[in-house]
């Protein structure tokens, strides 16, 4: 084995050490997962429970081609948990929504009745474009009217991703 092999296979086990620890470790809500190739991240649903498990799904564009990720929330700890799969058949449902939010006119400031409340479910989209430029937007039962389509979208969108079989991320 000559000296450029001896780095490239050890280049490829360095890789392979990185991407079993990212697997492995907790991470914070909203703390991006760091694996190289994986793609950008443009889309982030999550869905948080009061009392029991979440959901988050990543949308990441790489090559021009979008893949959906899922994985678990802790909401009471505000921890992503480790694992990240791989949502199998999504193209469709990552189109969808592509679309519609290229095309979504949405209020940012919205009259509301400012009630408060403690337990429920959660829900939130961030839409990221190149870096430093995101938004994100969360609602839980007192959506505002004019936030309803896009709740509509995403609820439609969790249902159909709900559906998908998912396998473990390998690179």
């Amino acid at each position: 084995m000559n000296k450029s092999d001896k780095k490239r296979l050890r280049r490829e086990l360095e890789e392979k050490a990185a991407i079993e620890e990212a697997l492995s470790r907790v991470r914070n809500i909203g703390e991006d997962i760091h694996i190289r190739g994986i793609g950008v991240l443009k889309i982030k649903l999550t869905v948080q429970p009061s009392f029991k498990l979440g959901e988050s799904w990543d949308f990441r564009e790489s090559d021009g081609k979008v893949s959906v990720y899922f994985t678990q929330i802790d909401s009471q700890k505000g921890q992503y948990l480790p694992g990240y799969k791989v949502v199998q058949n999504s193209q469709g449902i990552a189109a969808e929504i592509f679309s519609f939010l290229k095309n979504q006119q949405l209020p940012l400031l919205c009259s509301t009745d400012n009630i408060g409340y403690c337990d429920g479910t959660s829900y939130s989209v961030s839409i990221e474009n190149g870096f430093g430029n995101m938004i994100h937007v969360s609602w839980g039962e007192h959506i505002p009217t004019e936030w309803k389509s896009l709740a509509k979208l995403i609820a439609r969108c969790i249902a159909s991703l709900r559906a998908c079989s998912l396998q473990e991320f390998k690179m």
